[in-house]
């Protein structure tokens, strides 16, 4: 199984905790929460981190464009808008700060995939290698 396989796996498994975690009764989800402070809960920025890393890294990089990466990007940011308007639906209700949360994770997890980039470009060359006497 390529690493590329495991990665949408990944994707889809985040995807699926996210969309029950989002829509479960807000009583259910509360042992699972953790808050910095008052307000900012790290459970929506380490899922939305982990769902945009896992779906740029679940293509190819010969496949995976600017575009492409901006329309992965795009398509969490709006499904966690959509999840955020459709709560009300199941009982929760919408929170800007919740939205604000959601697009922090997905600027974490490209910044996340960029460096993975990085690593892989140096680990490439070799630069590590030379610079350590290897």
């Amino acid at each position: 199984m390529s690493v590329h396989a495991v990665f949408r796996i990944v994707s889809v498994s985040v995807l699926a905790g996210v969309l029950v975690m989002s829509f479960v009764p807000s009583d259910s989800v509360d042992p699972f929460r953790l808050h910095v402070g008052d307000s900012f809960e790290i459970g929506h920025l380490v899922a939305y981190a982990l769902l945009a890393a896992a779906a740029m890294l679940s293509l190819p990089r010969r496949t995976l464009t600017l575009w492409r990466g901006a329309g992965i990007v795009l398509a969490i940011s709006l499904l966690g808008l959509a999840i955020e308007v459709l709560q009300p639906l199941a009982g929760r209700t919408t929170s800007i700060v919740d939205i604000t949360e959601n697009e922090i994770g997905i600027a974490c997890g490209v910044a996340l995939f960029c460096g993975y980039l990085v690593v892989e470009k140096v680990r490439a060359r070799g630069i590590f290698r030379r610079s350590c006497g290897g």
